[in-house]
């Protein structure tokens, strides 16, 4: 989702989530998109605090901490509201749109969104990042006509081959959630994932024939695919993504019949989870974990899942302690 990474060595300049990783919602929902592009040169935000606040909202947003990152992006178009600045307005509404798109709240997402668009239209800025993210949370809603449409509107408009792939795999998701997508076109977007050749477009991609092939209870073929796709976040340094392929993947390797792949991944996507300050993620793909290991007549992993839990368990327990 190339959430432009408008960043640069200079702390005060403006700061976009990288559209891939914003687009990467996908995850539980499939959505998610495209890898980021050099970062262009911009000017700096009006108001200098935007650019403090963006740049550690951007690195909470980076370690998965999406909570954390909503307060600061939150904050910082407040910022940008109060300065009446445009460019850096559209920028921000656009990160808090990300993360609560991540939180699972798509009528909050497209509120900003809408926000975010016009603003971009008032400073004569490209809104083909925020159309692909409204895309998405227009999908999440139930919407799939509105999805469809925005999707066409930048595969039609944009000269970007990241940004068209994207939008052509938005509308192929649209497809296969009405049970009408073709082989022809999936074979398609993958020849055009190898021509743009980025890590997160190709996992976007693998995520698309994972739920192509589990729609057609395909369960062995949407595995492997979903196991490339974690392979692909992993390269990309998304590792909130990776988990979610991971678990994603354990569960498909469970419909199939294969206990000992489902445990393996559940267990390493609540442990990556974990170490991304998720406890809650974690602990819901412990006890699928615990269940296929134990019917995999794996004790040796059982074992590390249960010592796992115990450590997530005591982790929360002291966190609520010390917030009382």
């Amino acid at each position: 989702m190339n959430i432009e990474h408008r960043t640069s060595n200079a702390e005060h300049r403006r700061i976009r989530i990288p559209l891939g990783v914003a687009l990467s919602l996908g995850c539980v929902a499939a959505l998610g998109l495209a890898g980021c592009a050099t970062p262009p040169k911009v000017a700096k935000p009006i108001d200098p605090d935007i650019g403090v606040i963006s740049v550690a909202a951007n690195k909470a947003f980076a370690r998965g901490q999406v909570e954390a990152a909503s307060r600061q992006f939150a904050r910082a178009l407040d910022h940008a509201r109060a300065a009446d600045a445009a460019a850096d307005i559209s920028d921000q509404a656009y990160n808090l749109a990300a993360c609560f798109l991540l939180q699972d709240q798509p009528a909050l997402a497209r509120r900003l969104l809408a926000e975010a668009r016009t603003e971009a239209v008032r400073s004569n800025r490209d809104a083909t990042d925020v159309l692909l993210l409204d895309a998405k949370a227009a999908r999440r809603l139930g919407q799939p006509a509105e999805a469809a449409a925005l999707a066409d509107q930048v595969a039609a408009s944009s000269a970007k081959p990241g940004s068209k792939l994207q939008a052509l795999i938005i509308k192929a998701h649209v497809q296969n959630d009405a049970g009408h997508l073709q082989p022809a076109d999936l074979g398609a977007i993958r020849l055009l994932a190898r021509d743009v050749n980025e890590a997160a477009l190709n996992a976007e991609v693998e995520n698309l024939g994972g739920s192509a092939a589990q729609r057609e209870r395909s369960f062995g073929d949407a595995a492997a695919a979903f196991d490339r796709e974690a392979a692909s976040w992993q390269r990309a340094g998304h590792f909130r993504e990776m988990a979610l392929a991971l678990a994603r993947a354990g569960a498909a390797w469970q419909a199939d019949g294969r206990s000992l792949e489902a445990a393996d991944r559940l267990y390493r996507a609540a442990r990556s989870l974990f170490a991304q300050g998720d406890a809650v993620g974690a602990l819901q793909r412990i006890e699928p974990a615990l269940t296929a290991a134990k019917a995999a007549q794996q004790d040796e992993l059982a074992t590390r899942i249960v010592a796992l839990f115990e450590e997530i368990k005591q982790s929360v327990a002291h966190g609520a302690g010390s917030a009382q």
